[in-house]
């Protein structure tokens, strides 16, 4: 079973060189051989091309041109090429474009061994997973105690905390009460001992303001009487004249 090769072209495969890739339009049967090769993969020969890549099985992967090597959805739907990424490095346009030949027997051996291998794994993997719920059952279990035995000492724990929270309230209400009453004697004996210094402050400003009016009037009339000698003095004076 083979295609013939539409055209070539180099391809950048992530890599520090380029590699070969051809297009191709594959017939009903030539799908068909796509979708059995695994992860789109397969063994290709190519050949008629006149230059180094004819006659070498080399491995392949195939996708389509909406694909590879960039999203191009209008280009497939109006061509419907496939891209075979040779796993070669870009030499060149060789000098025809020639065919590319599926190995399918290479792909069918490969196809034979993935699945006994599979089978072979599945059986070990059903072994394992029996395993995996054994130790889920047994671990399930061991929860299950431990949860109850945490829920039981949490549950003693919390009454504990509660039965000496309910003892610090107790306390610490005591204790703000007796600061309280202490608070409250020490303010009165304050206000009392403020009072009594107010009192005693105010009656000696008022002594203090009734002494200087005192002291006003006697100068006031003392004033008053030296002027009324000088007046008198005057008046006899100017009499014996």
């Amino acid at each position: 079973m083979r295609s013939d090769i539409i055209s070539w072209n180099p391809i950048n495969t992530r890599t520090s060189a380029l590699n070969a890739c051809i297009y191709i339009k594959p017939t009903l049967e030539v799908l068909e051989f796509f979708n059995r090769c695994p992860n789109h993969k397969a063994v290709v020969k190519i050949e008629g091309t006149g230059s180094c890549y004819d006659g070498q099985n080399v491995f392949a992967m195939i996708e389509k041109s909406s694909d590879i090597p960039s999203f191009r959805e209008n280009f497939y739907n109006s061509t419907g090429l496939y891209v075979i990424v040779l796993n070669v490095l870009w030499y060149g346009f060789p000098l025809k474009n020639g065919y590319v030949e599926y190995q399918e027997g290479i792909v069918n051996n490969i196809i034979d061994y993935v699945s006994k291998c599979d089978k072979g794994n599945m059986n070990e993997i059903n072994k394992k997973a029996v395993k995996i719920d054994e130790k889920i059952e047994k671990y399930e279990e061991e929860d299950t105690g431990l949860k109850e035995e945490y829920e039981e000492e949490d549950k003693g724990l919390k009454e504990e905390y509660e039965e000496e929270d309910t003892g610090l309230k107790e306390e610490y209400e005591e204790e703000d009460t007796g600061l309280k009453e202490e608070y409250e004697e020490e303010d009165k004996g304050l206000k009392e001992e403020y009072e009594e210094e107010d009192t005693g402050l105010k009656e000696e400003y008022r002594h203090r303001n009734n002494r200087k009016s005192f002291d006003k009037t006697i100068l006031l009339v003392a004033s008053l009487a030296l002027i009324l000698i000088f007046v008198i003095s005057l008046n006899t004076s100017s009499n014996n004249n």
